[in-house]
C-alpha cells in the first residue's frame, strides 16, 4: 500500500461499517496513499489522516505525542501523552472534528475503544471505565490493562491480565471469565463485526 519501505507501522483497523477506512501507526508525512495514518514526527508530534472518497484529509489534534490508536465509524480513540509524560484517553469525532478528553491527565491510561452505539471503554490503572451516554461505571480489574476493546453491541470488555491472559467481562453482568489457556502470554483482541468472536494473538 505505501510508497516505499518504511520502519514500522501497525497493522490496519477496519471500521465496523466495513469500509476502506483504516489507521496506521508511526509513519512519516511523505508515505500518505489512500489510507488513514496516524504518524509521529520527530516524537513529538502526531498526526491521523482520513481517507474517504477518494481524497485525503489531515485531521487536526492536539499537539502532544500519542500511542494507539482504533476507530469505530467516525469516532477515533487515542490516548495523548502530554509534555510532562501523563496519559490523557480522548476521542476525535470526524464528523464534528472534536476532541473530547475521558479522564484527566494520569500516570497509566488505557487506549479507548468506541462501540456502535457510543459506549466507550478505556482504562485508568487498574480500573476499566465504561461511559455511556448517561453515566460513568466503574469495573476493577486487579492490573493495569492498556487495551480494553468494548464489543460493537456493548454487551462485554476484553483485556489482559497482569500475566498477560485474556479475560472478558459481561457489561451486564458483572461477570469476568478468563479464556486463554495460560500456556503463554496474549495480546491485542480484537472483536468481530457482530461481537460473536473475540480474536487476539
Amino acid at each position: 500500500i505505501c510508497r516505499k519501505l518504511i520502519e514500522a507501522f501497525h497493522n490496519p483497523i477496519i471500521t465496523t461499517s466495513i469500509s476502506h477506512d483504516h489507521i496506521f501507526e508511526n509513519l512519516s508525512s511523505d508515505e500518505i496513499t489512500e489510507e488513514i495514518y496516524s504518524y509521529q514526527i520527530e516524537d513529538k508530534y502526531g498526526q491521523f489522516f482520513f481517507y474517504e472518497n477518494n481524497s485525503v484529509k489531515e485531521i487536526d489534534l492536539p499537539n502532544s505525542t500519542f500511542r494507539y490508536s482504533r476507530i469505530n465509524n467516525s469516532v477515533i480513540g487515542f490516548k495523548l501523552i502530554n509534555q510532562s509524560g501523563l496519559q490523557v484517553p480522548s476521542v476525535y469525532d470526524i464528523k464534528s472534528n472534536s476532541t473530547v478528553t475521558l479522564s484527566g491527565p494520569v500516570k497509566y491510561s488505557g487506549q479507548p475503544s468506541v462501540s456502535t452505539n457510543g459506549t466507550i471503554a478505556f482504562s485508568t490503572a487498574d480500573t476499566i471505565n465504561i461511559k455511556y451516554k448517561d453515566r460513568l461505571e466503574k469495573i476493577n480489574i486487579g492490573s493495569y490493562s492498556n487495551l480494553t476493546p468494548i464489543s460493537p453491541d456493548a454487551g462485554f470488555v476484553a483485556y489482559n491480565d497482569e500475566e498477560d491472559q485474556i479475560w472478558i467481562i459481561d457489561l451486564n453482568s458483572r461477570e469476568k471469565k478468563k479464556i486463554s489457556d495460560g500456556s503463554k502470554g496474549y495480546f491485542q483482541p480484537e472483536w468481530s463485526p457482530d461481537s460473536r468472536y473475540l480474536m487476539y494473538s
